[in-house]
This record gives C-alpha cells, structure tokens and sequence, in this order.
C-alpha cells in the first residue's frame, strides 16, 4: 500500500510486506528522491515488534538516534489518584496466562542497565526484584537487589538489597 501520487515534499505512508516482516515507513518525497523512516516492524515467524527499527531484537525493541528519539513514555491524563504503571509478572507455568507460583530465588524482574563495549551490548547496572521464599496465597517475600560493575572488570555486583523485611544492607552481599 503507498500513495504513488505524493507530490515533492509530501510525506507519504508505506506498507511493506518483506519476506517474513510487514514494515510501516513514513517517507518524504524530496523531488525525484524519498527519504525513509522506520516507523514500525512487525517480524511474523518471532512476532518481535520494532518501532524506529527494521530488525527487533525482542518482543519490542525501541529505536532512536539521539536525544528523546528512544525515550519512553507513560502519560496519564486523569484526574484521580491513578499513576502509570510498568508491571513484571512471574509464572512458573509455560503457557501463557496460566498460573503456578514463584520459588526462593526466582527472578521477578530485571532492569539492565546497557552500554556498548565496541562490539556488543554489556550490563553495567542492573535492579532486580528476587523471591525470597517459595510463593503462595499468604506468602510473598521479595528482595530488591541494586547492582553495578567494578572499574576494569566485567562483573555485575551486588551493591545494595532490600530484604524481605525491609533491611536495607549496602556493601554486605
């Protein structure tokens, strides 16, 4: 699908069905010439979702180049007490929507902090959310864990944690 009619200077949409991938472009007719965006890319055999990207590397991979081009953002417009939410969820069963409880020391939730090293990306940080005992209806206790990498290593430390009952210890893994 795409307006062949787009007059010099016009942005025209385009759908592109590519071998395994359906691509949304937002393209700018300079005259003889387009200039091309990625705006959305939907990768059928892994169902990956990339916005600002042709090739996502997970369920969704946001892209941009510089500044605000990757943020993120949650607005919300209501006048109640209600906030933004980002939510991780955790089952032990394999098929999705169903429910079998958390163990000790499973792994809730991650934030990675990323950088490139050259070749690849690298954690530099991470903030993870970790059971502390196996889960049930009355049971549920977690640790939040904050941890960061040595000057000249590559190895994530445990700098700070939350224990179940609201300890907070930092440099005491």
């Amino acid at each position: 699908l795409e307006d062949t009619d787009a007059t010099s200077g016009q942005r025209i949409m385009r759908i592109i069905n590519n071998g395994g991938t359906t691509q949304f472009e937002s393209m700018t007719d300079d005259g003889g010439s387009s200039t091309k965006a990625d705006i959305l890319t939907l990768e059928h055999s892994s169902g990956n979702v990339g916005i600002g990207t042709d090739s996502p590397t997970g369920k969704l991979s946001l892209a941009g180049a510089s500044g605000v081009g990757a943020n993120v953002y949650l607005d919300n417009h209501t006048a109640d007490a209600d906030a933004c939410n980002i939510v991780f969820r955790k089952s032990r069963n394999a098929t999705v929507g169903s429910h079998t409880s958390v163990n000790s020391a499973d792994s809730l939730g991650i934030i990675y902090f990323q950088g490139s090293d050259g070749n690849s990306y690298e954690s530099g940080a991470q903030i993870r959310a970790t059971a502390d005992e196996n889960w049930s209806g009355s049971a549920l206790g977690t640790a939040l864990t904050f941890h960061t990498v040595d000057n000249t290593t590559t190895t994530l430390d445990e700098r700070m944690r939350i224990d179940h009952n609201g300890n907070v210890g930092i440099g005491t893994a």
